[in-house]
């Protein structure tokens, strides 16, 4: 019989609460679908029907709710839905909306918490719109994905390369009653057993390493080195260390794919990634300009994933990917310049991911509470503000007989970061979106239009 049920990730369960008592620590996925070939768009039933018949491509994770157990002697384990096992589905706004209340809609919902007696994400459809396309926003909480899973799970749950093609027949779902309340004290029970057993091996691995000096030597050199590089200088108080009000404001930029790999073909030594740094970079600098502000030096942290899983959804979700401090040479005019130090500083820096997931691996052991703390403390004064980056497939899509249009990705704005974003390769085009609280990060759409001109402005130089 197979297993209805998992404890919470470690990683998950940091994410779960923390110095945020809302638990919006989630992201959403907007996507804008154009009509098919019919001139129909999707309606939610219909989205509803092709979810239900995919939902077993998904890890078992999308279809569990969470249950805290009796005692806090463990994560929360994740069980079987009772309902249909599966996300909520609603529409957001009304039809016909223009680009000013669509806004107003998206800002509002992104904001909204997911209902924690449900699987930990949603779905939102909109009517269709007064441009004539309809958007799709899909809400996940970070405690059940991480940005690439995220992705491959949502690409087998909704996307087709083929329009038109048939949602199939939904496979039988059967919940299974979660366990009683003395089998989850002795999961709990069990659980941190495990992890001392845990903790014990690998203390003792690393005792027997010290048998062989040079080998653990260099293993501590490297985490030095990488804390030294990368975490030992505190950023100085600037309006990127703010704390976040009430206001919400989110702006996406938008390029092209071929634009970015034409940049890195006539660049060798410059990644995908290093390209969109270069980008935001100078966009970063043509806000400064605008707002009559000095043109320092802005410090970004991005993820660096070492599992590279690829697009497939990963079953399993333990691992926390490790990140890389960069320096963006906001002070440096020439944009092929900017783009050579980001991409030297880059290549060093994700040499070390190793050596800073090392030098957190001791943090995961603490008591919850510790470990949010102690890795607060750790890495979130380093840099002024955080951006991911996912590549999605690089061909078109479609949701049912709809070609998706545009995708891009959103993220609440909490604590002392009132700027956040997030690159997404997909398709042809290449979106950078960012949540800010509008009262600091003053003038947002000048940001998104400076990162626009950036880009096209390294695509001449480097040509």
């Amino acid at each position: 019989m197979p297993v209805s049920y998992e404890r919470l990730a470690r990683v998950g369960h940091f994410f779960l609460a923390g110095d945020n008592a809302r638990n919006d620590r989630h992201g959403c996925l907007v996507v804008a679908l154009g009509r098919d070939a019919a001139g129909l768009l999707p309606t939610l039933p219909e989205i509803t029907a092709l979810v239900a018949a995919r939902l077993h491509l998904a890890p078992p994770r999308f279809r569990r709710i969470l249950l805290a157990p009796p005692l806090p002697l463990a994560a929360p384990l994740l069980v079987d839905d009772p309902r249909e096992g599966g996300p909520r589905l609603r529409v957001l706004g009304r039809e016909g909306m223009d680009a000013a209340a669509f806004k107003a809609a998206l800002l509002a919902y992104a904001r909204e918490t997911l209902d924690f007696t449900r699987p930990l994400w949603e779905i939102a459809l909109t009517p269709p719109l007064a441009d004539g396309t309809a958007v799709l926003v899909v809400k996940l909480h970070h405690a059940i994905v991480e940005g690439e899973g995220a992705l491959a799970s949502l690409g087998a749950l909704l996307f087709s390369r083929t329009p038109g093609e048939a949602p199939g027949t939904p496979a039988p779902w059967v919940p299974a009653p979660p366990p009683g309340p003395a089998r989850q004290l002795g999961l709990a029970a069990a659980h941190q057993g495990q992890r001392l057993a845990d903790v014990a091996v690998r203390a003792a691995r690393a005792v027997l390493t010290w048998r062989r000096p040079p080998e653990p030597w260099a293993q501590l050199r490297a985490m030095r080195d990488a804390y030294r590089t990368q975490l030992g200088r505190r950023r100085p108080p600037s309006r990127f260390s703010r704390r976040v009000g009430a206001a919400f404001d989110h702006q996406v930029a938008v390029g092209d794919s071929a634009t970015i790999l034409e940049i890195c073909r006539r660049f060798a030594a410059a990644s995908f990634d290093d390209v969109i740094l270069a980008a935001v970079a100078g966009g970063l600098r043509r806000w400064l300009e605008r707002q009559g502000e000095p043109l320092t030096d802005i410090v970004t942290q991005m993820p660096v994933n070492l599992a590279n899983r690829g697009l497939r959804p990963s079953q399993s979700f333990t691992d926390m990917p490790s990140f890389m401090v960069i320096v963006l040479p906001v002070g440096e005019p020439d944009p092929v310049e900017r783009l050579h130090r980001i991409s030297a500083m880059a290549a060093a820096r994700r040499q070390q991911a190793g050596a800073l997931r090392a030098l957190a691996g001791p943090l995961i052991h603490l008591p919850m509470p510790l470990y949010r703390r102690s890795a607060g403390l750790i890495y979130d004064r380093a840099f002024d503000f955080h951006i991911a980056s996912l590549r999605g497939p690089p061909v078109a899509l479609h949701v049912l007989g709809n070609p998706i249009e545009l995708a891009y990705i959103m993220t609440p704005v909490r604590g002392r970061y009132p700027l956040r974003m997030a690159a997404l390769s997909f398709g042809a085009k290449v979106t950078i979106g960012f949540g800010c609280d509008p009262e600091i990060i003053r003038e947002p759409e000048v940001l998104a239009r400076g990162i626009e001109a950036a880009l096209a402005e390294l695509a001449r130089a480097v040509a």
